[in-house]
C-alpha cells in the first residue's frame, strides 16, 4: 500500500502519530517528577515508631459498662462479704 504524502488518510495517520508523541513525552515528563517525589523506602526498625495518634472522642461515653460493672461488684459484694 502507497500513500503519498498529502493523502487525507496519511496527513491523519501523522497527525495521530504525532499527537501520540506529544502524549508520550508529557507521561514521561509526569513519570520523571514523580519519581524524584518518591522518598526511599526506609528498611523497617531503623527509627523508632512513631506514637499512635490519640483517637478522638466520639461522644459516646462508657456510662453502660461502668454501670454494668457498678452492678456487679455491688453483687459481689453483697453475696460474698
Amino acid at each position: 500500500m502507497n500513500m503519498e504524502r498529502n493523502d487525507p488518510r496519511a496527513l491523519q495517520l501523522e497527525e495521530r502519530l504525532n499527537s501520540l508523541s506529544a502524549r508520550i513525552s508529557e507521561l514521561e515528563r509526569r513519570i520523571a517528577a514523580l519519581e524524584r517525589n518518591l522518598t526511599p523506602s526506609k528498611p523497617s526498625g531503623q527509627q523508632p515508631a512513631q506514637p499512635a495518634q490519640p483517637q478522638p472522642k466520639t461522644g459516646t461515653g462508657h456510662s453502660y459498662l461502668s454501670r454494668a460493672i457498678s452492678l456487679a461488684k455491688r453483687d459481689y459484694d453483697r453475696k460474698y462479704k
